[in-house]
């Protein structure tokens, strides 16, 4: 793997500014950079909440109207509640004082924000039109760690699925440093998306959202969907085992992986509507492996969890055997590199839907981050 000879490191920029990762190129003030499909436009955002969702609005303005034009060639008032029963403000504090910034700095309304952070929603027929009922569930996952990495280091990988054309949307990695009580963190979503995914927070937390449709068929439309329950997680949590308790208090709107990681301890929390289940495995494993069904002891999964070399079970399966050849001591971050980008064709978990790319490393509080078409990484570090 080949990596981008640029990084960059959060915390040493005058705000707000807005980088394309590669290129390096800055503007201020909110201006907005050319990018394209293979780039990430790095976003750091300072002061109160309402303050950095304003610097935010002004400078993502142009690129937030296109996803809202795509989104509204199938969106549906079903598409632009599913994430926000209740629309915006959605409840937590904080965040609603964000979103109003945005508002603010971009002159959209809040039903306009509403239906941009349902475009994934809008298009999941999509998915299936396209790849089949075994593509309903995306993402997959691996930490390795303990006995399997370099001094037993906290090495986790992950990778993004959705339609391949939603590259074409780009994505922000946003870097927010709130005045309040709350932990500075970083979150990787398209323009205008909110809904927390994919993100570390300034104490080497890493949290990673996959779907659990493979799980469970339930859905509880009253509840607060569990990606903004996320931002819960990456404000407070300094560690694994806090990240777990917090996650434990909060509900479930239906079945989800959320895989989290600090700088030693990894866990895959199985989050069902009735019943949750964190599984870790011992340094003498030294691997955890997700994708989107449950492994919980007990847990019967849907019939279609296992289907053709794109279903959950397949990637799962993938991922383990090519963890379990890793020699001992050996991982670092190429290696996680080089497994999370093998294709299913090659024995693998990446596939035509996949997005981006993150590797985390939670000792050093960095991520190496690729987009769709881009051969080279580019490093992210607090």
């Amino acid at each position: 793997m080949s990596e981008s000879t640029s990084s960059i490191r959060f915390g040493l920029h005058l705000l707000p500014v807005l980088l394309v990762a590669g290129c390096m190129s800055s503007n201020v003030q909110g201006e907005q950079n050319h990018t394209d499909a293979t780039t990430i436009t790095v976003l750091h955002l300072k002061g109160t909440w309402f303050e950095m969702g304003k610097q935010y609005g002004k400078a993502m303005v142009k690129p937030m109207r296109q996803v809202l034009q795509y989104a509204a060639k199938r969106a549906t008032e079903a598409s632009d509640h599913y994430l926000l029963p209740n629309g915006f403000p959605c409840g937590i504090d904080f965040l609603d004082h964000f979103v109003e910034g945005v508002s603010a700095g971009s002159g959209l309304s809040m039903a306009e924000l509403m239906r941009i952070n349902g475009v994934e929603v809008a298009y999941g027929n999509d998915l299936l039109k396209y790849f089949g009922p075994e593509a309903a569930g995306q993402c997959s996952a691996l930490a390795l760690f303990g006995n399997k990495t370099q001094n037993g280091q906290m090495i986790y990988g992950r990778n993004y699925d959705w339609l391949p054309a939603f590259s074409e949307l780009g994505f922000v990695l946003t870097y927010f440093q709130p005045e309040g009580s709350e932990l500075e963190f970083a979150m990787i979503n398209y323009p205008g998306c909110f809904y927390l995914t994919t993100g570390m927070n300034s104490t080497g937390v890493f949290v990673e959202l996959n779907a659990g449709i493979f799980a469970s068929a339930e859905d509880n439309p009253k509840i607060l969907h569990n990606a903004w329950a996320l931002w819960h997680v990456l404000t407070q949590a300094k560690s694994t085992d806090q990240a777990v308790k917090i996650l434990n208090t909060l509900p479930s709107r239906s079945a989800y992986i959320i895989g989290v990681a600090d700088s030693r301890k990894s866990v895959s929390f199985e989050w069902g509507c009735h019943k949750s289940c964190a599984l870790s495995e011992p340094n003498s494993k030294g691997f955890l492996a997700m994708t989107n069904h449950f492994v919980q002891p007990g847990w019967q999964n849907l019939p279609i969890a296992d289907g053709g070399k794109i279903s959950s079970v397949s990637r799962r399966c993938a991922i383990v055997r090519l963890a379990e050849k890793v020699p001992p001591h050996s991982a670092d971050l190429d290696t996680m590199k080089r497994i999370i980008s093998t294709t299913v064709d090659s024995g693998g978990a990446m596939w035509d839907g996949t997005l981006f790319q993150v590797v985390a490393i939670p000792e050093k509080k960095e991520m190496h981050i690729r987009c769709r078409g881009n051969d080279k990484w580019t490093k992210f570090a607090f």
